[in-house]
């Protein structure tokens, strides 16, 4: 699951009553379980570590690392 969707669903289940404001809660996912807020000014979901991804296409760019924040927040 993409960290879009997951933020997507830890607001659906705050505004449905399976979560509460302001409150850790887990998410499980096809990768494993994640830790989600929601708060008044976002919604914060663990991602866990960034991976690698590789392309076919024979550029000099084939194999990059993508290196990125553990924790990403958006607002709401």
């Amino acid at each position: 699951m993409c960290g879009n969707g997951l933020r997507c669903v830890a607001l659906w289940l705050v505004k449905n009553g399976e979560a509460q404001v302001g409150k850790d809660f887990v998410v499980d996912t096809a990768v494993g379980p994640r830790r989600c807020c929601v708060r008044a000014d976002g919604v914060e979901c663990d991602m866990g570590q960034a991976g690698s991804i590789s392309t076919t296409s024979g550029e000099p760019w084939k194999k990059k690392t993508l290196y990125g924040a553990s924790r990403v927040a958006i607002t709401t």
